[in-house]
């Protein structure tokens, strides 16, 4: 059974992975927001070593195009 809450992704939403070294209580369906802006919502958090990998899934055309962090969309090469 799915978890209330979280934002709209849409039917065909965007999805990426990103490590941290600490993500204290971060679960699913959290809000992911840029420049205070909710964009999307976490779908997943898994261990990798003492790692975590948080997938984050948000609307197609949604996401800035070089969001904060360094982070690249996809369909754009790492600068």
């Amino acid at each position: 059974m799915p978890l209330p809450g979280g934002a709209d992704t849409g039917s065909d939403p965007i999805s990426v992975k990103v490590q941290f070294d600490d993500v204290l209580d971060l679960v699913p369906k959290s809000s992911v927001k840029v420049n205070d802006v909710t964009v999307g919502q976490v779908s997943d958090v898994e261990l990798d070593g003492d790692k975590a990998v948080v997938t984050l899934k948000a609307p197609q055309g949604r996401q800035p195009a070089r969001p904060a962090g360094g982070l690249d969309p996809p369909d754009q090469p790492a600068r």
